[in-house]
């Protein structure tokens, strides 16, 4: 049972060092000599210096360093599957975090201000993974509202963070708007155990509007 805040501190910590030693594990094992040598020296850089612009120059520069990267893995049961690069850059992001006095949201904040659509994917794919906030479901809400499908595709398949932590409404309105844009509900992670009758009413009021202009409905 957890008494203190220590106690929940010594729990994240102990998750946040699993998940690090699981992806270096990972690009360790895959990546070349090469790039893994790479890798290795940012982290050492961020060790030594603590400074978020080594993060943020080095996080953009996955996209030259590890170009290429298709190839999907998996190494973390909670978070979806990645390429090597996106590993990488969530990798770096956990790694500063350890070491900062900053607070993560302020890290993922400035990183996401300056990310482009791929690395803004990247971030939200790792939601699973980092500490939790109510400014981090804000913004992984505004992800889901995003008018790029990739994007919000990132937050709504194969991410255990909106049903763990969107509220009813949120929930619902993601689920909806999966509907509309036609992404796999199956992907969607326990979509069966956050079922609600207001959802309910919404599938029916959908698939109602879908049959009166004669258009398909989705089958699941």
């Amino acid at each position: 049972r957890l008494n203190t805040r220590r106690d929940i501190f010594v729990l994240r910590n102990r998750a946040l060092m699993a998940y690090i030693s699981s992806i270096q594990l990972l690009l360790e094992k895959e990546l070349s000599i090469l790039n893994y040598g790479w890798v290795k020296s940012i982290i050492s850089e961020l060790e030594k210096e603590g400074s978020d612009t080594i993060l943020f120059y080095n996080f953009s520069l996955c996209s030259r360093k590890l170009k290429g990267s298709i190839e999907l893995f998996s190494c973390i049961n909670n978070c979806p599957s990645m390429n090597l690069m996106e590993w990488t850059r969530v990798y770096f992001v956990l790694s500063f975090h350890r070491i900062t006095s900053k607070t993560f949201f302020d890290i993922f904040k400035k990183l996401k201000e300056t990310s482009d659509v791929q690395e803004t994917i990247t971030l939200y794919k790792g939601l699973s993974l980092y500490p939790f906030s109510n400014e981090l479901k804000n913004s992984a809400e505004e992800g889901v509202r995003s008018n790029m499908k990739e994007v919000f595709e990132s937050v709504s398949l194969n991410n255990f963070f909106p049903s763990e932590h969107f509220e009813e409404d949120a929930w619902n309105q993601m689920i909806l708007k999966a509907l509309f844009v036609e992404a796999p509900l199956y992907k969607i992670q326990n979509f069966d155990s956050r079922k609600n009758e207001a959802l309910s009413l919404m599938a029916i009021d959908y698939a109602l509007e879908r049959i009166s202009a004669s258009r398909s409905i989705n089958p699941e």
